[in-house]
């Protein structure tokens, strides 16, 4: 099942929560009814195929510094999406969109 990387602001802090669903409306609805949709939901992308992501960083808020980490982690181990490139769960394959990070 693919992953989502959902983006929320709230109380000038943004968090990010990781839910495993079918689509995207599907991992909104997910993180709405285990209440961790608070604040305002600002972008979500579908994660890589290749992406390993541990369990216990799914569906529950990630801090900032916990989500950077993430990111910077499956960045490193996947520069597929085209050749010379970094995938970029903000803006598809491009340069780092620093709304939701």
């Amino acid at each position: 099942m693919p992953l989502y990387w959902l983006c929320y602001r709230h109380n000038n802090s943004i968090f990010v929560v990781i839910e495993p669903a079918h689509s995207l409306i599907y991992a909104r609805l997910r993180a709405a009814i285990d209440g961790l949709d608070e604040g305002d939901f600002t972008e979500g992308h579908e994660l890589p195929g290749k992406w390993k992501v541990a369990k216990e960083m799914m569906g529950r808020r990630l801090s900032q510094v916990e989500a950077k980490k993430l990111l910077a982690k499956c960045q490193a181990r996947s520069r597929s999406c085209h050749p010379g490139r970094n995938h970029d769960p903000f803006t598809g394959c491009s340069q780092m969109n620093r709304t939701c990070l």
